[in-house]
């Protein structure tokens, strides 16, 4: 009996053990398996003897640097120390040039650029195959001439003005070049032909080695001589509009009849001219019509919008500027001129282009 007693204390003995040893081997083995997991130890929060390995697991995981401070710091200030830095070496590796390089080479450019005249734009193939295509595309879509005559014109009346007003010999040529080169535009379309006459004329003149400064003054008075969208920029500008303006003449007609407005309007002006008074400062434009042919009021109907024009750039010259239609003063008020002939201050600007362009 005794000996029954004892084994059944042994029996009871080991069942109360087998559960401490339990609970106690998997503990280490689960932990180790969460780890190697990668999860990160405090996302989860256990109760009970299983939270003590986890904050072993806590305390063994290192933060990079970077990463606990920006945690400690506002991000913002946090990351602009980093920005500056990138800055700082970014600047560090590039090599600015100073103000004597930059100087250095704009004369070494200077010393590249040629003093281009009017006889070497007037004998430049793509220029002179420009006009040539300007002139033809407007034939089709029926206007008036636009080829070498028109140019011709527009270059010499050009100068004409910007001389008799006192202008530099240099500013003369440009005003020339431009009024030999207005109309390029219209090799690509009508619509904006001057700007894109500008940008055409910039290229051209620029590989013919012109100095900048000279062409901008050229392709701002190209670029503004349309009176839809164009502005008397400068002097040369100015001298360009008003000189292509006053090219109303039968002479221009061609091969157009008088049924279309444009052509019985040109037909019916039997002679024009511009005449420049320095004294008084007063741009004049003499028309003569044949009545029978057409009236006044159709020329306006054509060109009033660039008379307008006109006046805006004789004001841009420091002069007033008077269209006379048949000896009657028609955009300002007072009577006609005693005569059509000239006063002693006022001189005769207008020229046509024969032989400019042979």
């Amino acid at each position: 009996m005794a000996k029954i007693i004892t084994m059944y204390k042994q029996e009871k003995a080991e069942t109360l053990q087998k559960p401490r040893a339990a609970v106690k081997k998997p503990v280490p083995k689960k932990a180790v398996t969460e780890s190697a997991k990668g999860e990160k130890p405090a996302v989860k929060k256990r109760s009970g003897s299983l939270n003590s390995p986890r904050k072993d697991t806590v305390k063994t995981v290192e933060l990079p640097k970077t990463t606990q401070t920006v945690r400690s710091t506002d991000v913002r200030t946090a990351e602009m120390p980093r920005a500056t830095d990138r800055t700082s070496s970014t600047n560090s590796a590039v090599s600015l040039p100073n103000q004597t390089n930059l100087d250095q080479n704009i004369e070494m450019q200077k010393n590249d650029y040629k003093i281009i005249n009017m006889e070497q734009v007037r004998a430049n193939p793509e220029f002179r195959a420009l006009i040539s295509a300007a002139n033809s595309n407007l034939e089709v879509m029926g206007y008036n001439e636009h080829g070498l005559r028109h140019v011709g014109y527009v270059s010499k009346t050009t100068g004409n003005i910007l001389r008799e007003l006192g202008f530099d010999n240099r500013t003369i040529e440009l005003g020339a070049i431009a009024g030999f080169i207005h109309d390029i535009g219209n090799a690509i379309n009508r619509t904006h032909h001057g700007p894109v006459g500008a940008a055409i004329a910039y290229d051209i003149l620029a590989r013919m080695k012109m100095n900048p400064t000279e062409i901008t003054q050229i392709i701002g008075a190209i670029g503004n001589h349309e009176e839809q969208t164009g502005w008397p920029v400068g002097p040369i500008s100015s001298a360009l509009i008003i000189a292509d303006k006053s090219d109303a003449h039968r002479s221009r007609v061609g091969r157009k009849t008088t049924d279309d407005l444009h052509g019985r309007v040109n037909m019916a002006i039997k002679k024009n001219y511009i005449t420049v008074d320095k004294v008084k400062k007063v741009i004049r434009l003499f028309i003569f019509m044949d009545t029978q042919i057409s009236a006044t009021m159709e020329f306006l109907q054509i060109y009033i919008t660039r008379m307008a024009m006109c006046e805006k750039a004789a004001y841009r010259l420091g002069c007033s500027f008077e269209l006379i239609i048949n000896k009657t003063v028609i955009n300002r008020q007072g009577g006609p001129p005693s005569s059509v002939t000239l006063d002693a201050s006022e001189r005769n600007v207008s020229e046509e282009s024969n032989g400019i362009a042979d």
